[in-house]
């Protein structure tokens, strides 16, 4: 992603805060050690110790379906990437349509998620929409504040 393709990541992330998953490749020892290390809290920033909830929308790169057969392993290592950085992968489907996965995870915190996106997306195997899914709790809380 280059130019005014990485601000317009960057501001999605911002809202949406993507998070990829089909960019995963088995873990080898120390891939993602560093960046998870750099990654800490534990909140949402409401200071209600909830966590966030994500949903994944993703389709498959060219070079991601040449190698589907590796996908399981990269899911593998992805999850524990995740939990590395705080979160939890919470569902994973394959689906058929528009998009060929849906995940559902947890993070941390917004920061959290998108530092997990940018090191799994920049690994080429997947593209990916991630929303910032809001529990019914969080909806009805949201709406009630409205003026």
């Amino acid at each position: 992603m280059q130019g005014a393709g990485l601000a317009k990541h960057r501001r999605a992330l911002s809202t949406t805060k993507a998070m990829a998953l089909r960019g995963c490749r088995p873990a080898r020892r120390g891939v993602y050690s560093g960046l998870a290390q750099t990654i800490s809290g534990n909140s949402n920033g409401k200071g209600d110790g909830s966590v966030p909830t994500y949903i994944t929308l993703g389709k498959w790169t060219q070079q991601g379906i040449e190698k589907v057969k590796e996908s399981p392993a990269r899911l593998d290592a992805f999850k524990q990437f995740v939990k590395s950085a705080g979160g939890e992968v919470k569902g994973f489907y394959m689906v058929t349509g528009r998009y060929d996965i849906v995940v559902i995870s947890e993070a941390p915190n917004d920061d959290a998620m998108a530092k997990v996106a940018l090191a799994t997306g920049s690994r080429g195997g997947v593209k990916t929409e991630t929303l910032r899914a809001f529990t019914e709790d969080e909806y009805r809380k949201i709406v009630g504040s409205l003026p």
